[in-house]
């Protein structure tokens, strides 16, 4: 037994009581501040933890969600590539043309055969037009066009100049010949050359344009009874009629002379 044993049998009761009361209350207090320190630990532990754990999750996310995004943009090349190689496929496919089909296949496809009539003349005058345009036949030489002939006899007015127009009431400059002679006289070629055009002017009436070769022309106003596209003219044939101006008193006709695709005064060419 310790002595300090010994010393607390000799005190009395209450007094060795009190010191036992405050011994206990003091191993109390050191085991409470003891429990604090570890649940502050665990606390600690734990918050640590959970920061570890949610930045890794995020970094994981990121790392996902990148390889999605990769993985998306991958796919969608992949089908634009699949898309772009079907429609390459369909452009590289050679359509077929059937030179003759059995009956009824053209109902089969909704096509009757007034429709293919049509296409195939519509394909026809195309191709007419076509050959007028692209024909180039030198009709006379560059020296056989400084001798035209006159078109209709008549008097020669306003050629080549400006002069006051007395219906529209003002000044105009005449790029051609003004020939007046009497209604429904023949009017003929001024040189041999190919009918290119017949124009229905609301001004100048039917008006038909003669091409002679590569650089010249020659167009007639105010006919009726003219010749046909693409016809082949002789000088001096005849290619319609003259009619009556329905804009001024006298009948005339407009005689107008193209070089390179610009106008030159008809009086170098004609007496």
């Amino acid at each position: 037994m310790s002595k300090k044993d010994d010393q607390d049998k000799k005190l009395p009761f209450s007094i060795s009581w009190a010191k036992k009361k405050n011994f206990l209350k003091e191993q109390v207090e050191k085991l409470k501040r003891l429990q604090w320190g570890k649940y502050m630990l665990v606390l600690l532990i734990s918050f640590v933890l959970g920061i570890s754990i949610a930045i890794y999750h995020f970094i994981t996310n990121q790392d996902l969600s990148q390889e999605s995004a990769e993985i998306e943009i991958i796919e969608l090349e992949e089908e634009e590539n699949e898309y772009q190689f079907e429609i390459d496929e369909e452009a590289s496919v050679p359509m077929m043309v059937e030179e003759s089909s059995p009956q009824g296949a053209e109902e089969d496809q909704g096509i009757t055969e007034e429709q293919l009539t049509e296409d195939v003349e519509r394909e026809e005058e195309l191709e007419k037009n076509e050959e007028l345009e692209e024909e180039v036949e030198e009709t006379v030489s560059s020296q056989q066009m400084i001798n035209l002939i006159k078109p209709i006899s008549g008097e020669v007015k306003n050629a080549w100049k400006w002069y006051h127009d007395e219906v529209l009431e003002a000044w105009k400059f005449n790029a051609g010949v003004d020939i007046y002679a009497e209604q429904g006289l023949e009017v003929k070629a001024a040189q041999g050359g190919q009918v290119k055009d017949i124009i229905e002017n609301d001004l100048y009436g039917t008006e038909v344009v003669i091409k002679h070769n590569q650089s010249y022309k020659t167009i007639y106003s105010n006919l009726e009874e003219v010749v046909t596209l693409g016809e082949q003219i002789a000088q001096g044939q005849v290619i319609g009629k003259l009619v009556d101006d329905s804009f001024y008193p006298e009948s005339r006709l407009k005689f107008k002379v193209i070089r390179d695709g610009e106008e030159v005064s008809p009086l170098e060419y004609i007496d």
